[in-house]
């Protein structure tokens, strides 16, 4: 016999466990299946950065000719793997339009930073209000630039920030310094974006998923989906490998995985898996709890309780699952050179797939043309900004009520 679920959510990442945690906030049954654990995915093993400097398209302007270098030097951050798949080279294509001139890209910034803007405002509430326990740092992330090519990059971006209404504040060499005793010398300068902040990403979706079972969440674990099945305009069944669920709702939040689910009952989303690594290291002694990005290698670095996490690369393979040790050593050179860092002891490496839609927006909303079924995915590396946001904004449309911001910018 069938389980029923009034909202079924599928994945157990932070969009997913922000799905659940509003709807049982709003007295909805709410059901999450995870097919591993909670958090076992992206959420795991990023920095945990929650930024609005940031939450711009990853494509910024003149960035395709310097993709083009990186690869033929293959060292850079960026990878591609050929392969025969016209899907992907159109959603490539698509990719390098979204920054392909500056009115796009703030046009794009500004879609993405209304959502950020809403989920950080929600995060707040979470730790202030509702006395979410995990560690919350409100110390604004610094950009770190040597050379003069991304040292004028860095403060192109930082103006642009300032022209959407940002505090991006240019940091002289001393000053970056200063603030950051880990840091290498020398520096030609700094960016600090005051209102954004950091945490432990799985510790944090744990205390978020703990506080939707206090508002009565069912989340199982290790839960795998296998099939949606469709009838006219609904998802009428989904079969998972502990039986079936019917549900009055579906959502989506399967992260890369979605884009398979949402094609078995019709729905084609350019969606494109983008693995990203991981390196967790000691923390330096000098180190305070603050979060910086490295634009020479485009590396998120941030100081969690006591461990380092340094995370970055773009390699677009597929569902190709091989950790690529020449990566890991980039990553690991590259943290010599620029951070004063003990990399001897690796606590941990990890590599996961972000979910990159090609226009830089998410996935938010009901998908076309079924009336019981949402989508809310494609964050890629702003994930765990857009978090609450993202769960905030599908039970306003479950329960058709008025949504904070224009939803319709994210529609599948």
């Amino acid at each position: 016999m069938a389980q029923h679920a009034h909202v079924l959510v599928i994945g157990g990442g932070i969009i997913g466990v922000s799905v659940a945690y509003y709807a049982a906030r709003a007295g909805l049954g709410v059901t999450l299946l995870e097919r591993h654990t909670l958090a076992s995915g992206s959420s795991f093993g990023n920095t945990g950065l929650l930024t609005l400097c940031d939450s711009h398209p990853l494509a910024v302007p003149g960035s395709a000719l310097k993709g083009l270098r990186w690869l033929l030097q293959g060292r850079g951050p960026l990878y591609i793997h050929p392969r025969m798949d016209a899907r992907f080279w159109l959603w490539l294509l698509r990719f390098a339009r979204s920054g392909s001139d500056w009115a796009t890209f703030r046009r794009e910034w500004a879609h993405n930073l209304a959502l950020s803007r809403l989920s950080l405002e929600l995060y707040r509430d979470l730790v202030e209000q509702e006395g979410l326990p995990v560690a919350w740092h409100q110390a604004g992330v610094y950009h770190v630039a040597y050379t003069p090519e991304v040292w004028e990059e860095t403060r192109r971006l930082a103006h642009e920030a300032q022209a959407v209404g940002l505090q991006a504040y240019i940091l002289p060499p001393a000053e970056v310094l200063a603030r950051l005793p880990y840091v290498r010398a020398p520096v030609l300068g700094g960016v600090f974006c005051p209102n954004d902040a950091h945490a432990d990403p799985a510790a944090l979706v744990h205390a978020l998923a703990e506080r939707a079972r206090s508002r009565g969440a069912r989340i199982l674990e290790g839960v795998e989906v296998l099939r949606l099945v469709r009838h006219g305009e609904r998802v009428r069944e989904v079969w998972t490998t502990h039986g079936v669920y019917t549900a009055t709702w579906v959502v989506l939040a399967a992260g890369v995985w979605t884009r398979e689910l949402a094609a078995q009952v019709g729905v084609s989303l350019a969606l494109e898996p983008a693995k990203g690594y991981s390196l967790t290291l000691p923390r330096p002694e000098q180190a305070p709890p603050t979060a910086l990005l490295l634009d020479e290698p485009k590396l998120a670095v941030t100081v969690l309780e006591q461990r380092l996490r340094l995370a970055g690369l773009l390699e677009l393979s597929g569902m190709d699952a091989r950790l690529r040790w020449a990566r890991v050593k980039h990553m690991l050179a590259a943290a010599a050179q620029y951070l004063r860092v003990d990399t001897q002891e690796i606590l941990g490496v990890w590599r996961g797939w972000r979910p990159c839609t090609a226009h830089g927006r998410p996935y938010i909303g009901r998908a076309p043309g079924l009336r019981n079924l949402f989508l809310a995915t494609g964050h890629c590396t702003l994930g765990m900004t857009q978090g609450p946001a993202t769960g905030r904004l599908i039970v306003d449309l479950i329960l058709e009520q008025p949504t904070a911001i224009d939803v319709s910018l994210y529609a599948p």
